[in-house]
């Protein structure tokens, strides 16, 4: 097997734990270049894993960079023509929509001030200096790929530093991963490719088949995506009068704290909004008792009718603008879906708990105005709904999953999502694509469909954990308890094992 030569790895604030215990192994097994882009506050930690060779690239650097490039608009634009065509990507919707800083701007679903982003430059809103700042990115890293012989880039899409990365490692068929949660507690992996692809986890699952590695006995086997259900009740507890109290005590003590220290240190650092940030608590629990009283909360009324199960993603999020560019925008897939299902069914709508408070209620008023909609209280649980569905509609999530394993169909509106290929998926490509979906997912299947819905999401589970490696209660699973928390070693070289793996395929697989 060959392994990497030179990596470009984009270290995110909240892997930098996993990060530190994987160089260092990494370099010792394969010797190995590494180019690391990272905030500034984050150097002190890599200089003590890095080398000569090696190189440290600064983020804030690089936007200040992007930001103080003087370009005329006829030469950012043409510019940014230039990479369209090169690369074949469009820059609004492949670009600054996965952006998290800025797409919440370009989506009239959400509140402005509700977002939990902050801009910490007035001209970054500018649509210009948007284009400018990603046309520097393709720039920059084009250089950077050609001079260090990059030969994987580890780095998610979703801003617009990540996307020109990806954009630049997929036309030059660079293998590009990112670590991510699984849909299970505890376990992460590596991506096929930045967008998910569901390539890798379909052939190690023919490959499980055919030696018949797994017992497919499901007793006393935990839930997929037990942790997606693991903070839910955390979450109303937030939105109730004491928790929202509570956190705005905690967020003035802890600005306080700051500042003390920052007096000390003699520099006030600037800081997201306190006034914002408490804005957004309010508001959530006023929106929070609005919605529960125009809300469905009778469980047995909401199940008096057949219905398909719509649960709502987090937005903005990596799964709605990057895993499915072509279906983001939410208010016009649910209504479709509405419209296009056969008489004598409901659709029946959950709202995200987190998203509660970011959504203008015209969002849920409108949609309520057509016949067959009906919003359930997000205090209602999500998995009894799925119990009673006929069937689930979902962007990328995991009640496509929960689906499978009671045996159900499930639309799924996302272009990439590592499950994509399990037969109880119907995959929606277009609206027009939508009424005969629905027909077909409300088909009550078969004895032997059923079966063969369950084994495959079993063999699928299974597949995972084989190609994951395992670190619970660190900070993506549960922040409250990380602290202090480590990879055990044999994780960490399994994490080193599947990610050379997952090398290796990509350059059996990616060429174009």
């Amino acid at each position: 097997m060959k392994s990497p030569k030179s990596i470009l790895l984009v270290n995110r604030k909240n892997l930098l734990w996993l990060n530190q215990e994987l160089i260092p192994l990494i370099k010792k097994k394969y010797d190995v270049k590494f180019v690391i882009v990272a905030a500034a506050n984050q150097k002190k930690a890599f200089d003590n894993l890095l080398s000569k060779k090696d190189y440290f690239i600064t983020a804030e650097n690089l936007k200040e960079n992007a930001y103080n490039s003087i370009k005329k608009e006829k030469e950012i634009i043409k510019e940014a023509k230039y990479f369209e065509q090169k690369y074949k990507i469009n820059y609004l919707r492949d670009g600054l929509l996965q952006d998290r800083e800025y797409s919440y701007k370009l989506i009239d679903n959400f509140k402005p001030d509700a977002s939990f982003l902050f801009l910490n430059n007035k001209a970054s809103s500018d649509y210009l200096e948007i284009i400018k700042e990603m046309n520097y990115y393709f720039n920059f890293f084009e250089k950077i790929f050609f001079k260090n012989k990059i030969d994987l880039l580890i780095s998610r899409p979703d801003s617009l530093r990540g996307f020109a990365l990806t954009s630049i490692s997929y036309k030059n068929n660079i293998p590009t991963t990112f670590q991510t949660t699984t849909r299970e507690n505890g376990y992460y992996m590596w991506t096929d490719g930045p967008y998910q692809s569901h390539r890798l986890i379909q052939h190690n699952t023919k490959k499980n088949k055919k030696i018949k590695k797994f017992l497919l006995n499901n007793k006393n086997d935990a839930a997929i995506a037990s942790h997606a259900f693991k903070y839910n009740k955390r979450h109303l507890e937030e939105l109730s009068f004491n928790g929202t109290f509570n956190s705005i005590v905690f967020q003035i003590k802890d600005r306080l704290n700051f500042l003390l220290k920052d007096i000390k240190k003699g520099k006030i650092r600037k800081r997201p909004s306190l006034i914002k940030n408490i804005t957004r608590k309010i508001n959530a629990y006023l929106e929070n008792k609005y919605l529960q009283k125009i809300f469905e909360n009778d469980f047995d009324k909401l199940c008096s009718n057949p219905f398909i199960y719509f649960p709502l993603p987090v937005e903005p999020e990596f799964s709605t603008h990057s895993l499915s560019k072509e279906f983001n925008n939410m208010h016009a897939i649910l209504r479709q879906t509405a419209i296009s299902m056969p008489i004598g069914y409901k659709l029946i709508v959950k709202e995200h708990t987190p998203n509660i408070g970011n959504k203008n209620r015209d969002f849920y008023l409108n949609l309520m105005r057509i016949p067959n909609i009906t919003f359930a209280s997000h205090s209602i649980s999500g998995t009894k709904l799925i119990d009673k569905a006929k069937a689930i509609c979902t962007i990328v999530g995991t009640s496509a999953l929960e689906a499978a394993e009671r045996g159900k169909k499930a639309i799924l509106f996302g272009t990439s999502v590592e499950f994509l290929y399990l037969p109880n998926i119907l995959h929606s490509r277009s609206f027009q694509d939508l009424p005969t979906l629905i027909k077909e997912a409300l088909k009550k299947p078969s004895l032997k469909e059923v079966k063969n819905f369950k084994k495959e999401f079993y063999l699928y589970k299974n597949t995972v954990r084989e190609n994951s490696f395992y670190a619970p209660n660190t900070i993506l699973f549960d922040i409250a308890s990380h602290a202090g928390k480590k990879i055990e070693e044999k994780q960490v070289i399994k994490a080193i094992k599947t990610l050379n793996n997952l090398y290796n395929f990509q350059k059996k697989n990616t060429k174009r």
